[in-house]
């Protein structure tokens, strides 16, 4: 009994290991090339014009975020 008692006092002074996996960002440079800026008259057809400038402008930084 002594024996089976020394033999498993040996396995419990073991340290624990624990492993941990955590997930890292890294940056990386992203080539973003803009489209020209339309200028603005105040009229319909210059703020439609932005419009589509500003929603490719955003499509093209959501690329580089993916």
């Amino acid at each position: 009994m002594a024996f089976l008692l020394l033999s498993l006092a040996g396995c419990a002074s073991k340290p624990i290991v624990r492993i941990d996996t955590k997930e890292v960002f890294i940056p990386i440079k992203c080539n973003l090339t803009l489209p020209n800026k339309p200028k603005e008259d105040g009229s319909f057809q210059s703020h439609k014009e932005l419009l589509i400038y500003y929603l490719e402008v955003e499509s093209i930084a959501k690329d580089c975020t993916k």
